[in-house]
């Protein structure tokens, strides 16, 4: 169905997105996987070798904490049923993409949380 370049895991990393095939084999990206491009070209991050695909279809990025795809191909890229051309979509929980209406698969994002800063009142106290 495809494949995605393998990621080495260096110490703990937070998962932010996960992408499930139709096969429903399954690959987790972090934060240093950004950007995620996902295109016929086996330089993809994910490479799906179909001819409708394009060389580079689309890409998933991180702006302002907020993850989105944006379409990168000639004839777009249908996110939730709704054709994409050459825009950019944020990501809500699970969302399904399509390329060409042959190939499909299941886009998860995470919460990834903030650290909260430390309680200034339990240092302050005398």
């Amino acid at each position: 169905m495809g494949s995605a370049t393998q990621t080495h895991w260096q110490g703990a990393r937070t998962a932010i997105a996960r992408i499930t095939l139709q096969n429903r084999i399954s690959f987790t990206f972090c934060e240093a996987d950004l950007p995620i491009t996902v295109g016929r070209d086996s330089s993809c991050t994910v490479h799906l070798p179909y001819a409708h695909v394009s060389r580079h279809h689309c890409e998933i990025t991180r702006s302002d904490g907020q993850l989105s795809v944006g379409d990168t191909s000639t004839n777009g890229t249908e996110i939730e049923g709704m054709l994409i051309r050459g825009g950019e979509v944020p990501l809500r929980d699970t969302m399904t993409l399509s390329f060409a209406g042959q190939t499909s698969f299941k886009l998860t994002a995470f919460a990834v949380a903030t650290p909260a800063p430390p309680n200034r009142d339990r240092f302050d106290r005398r």
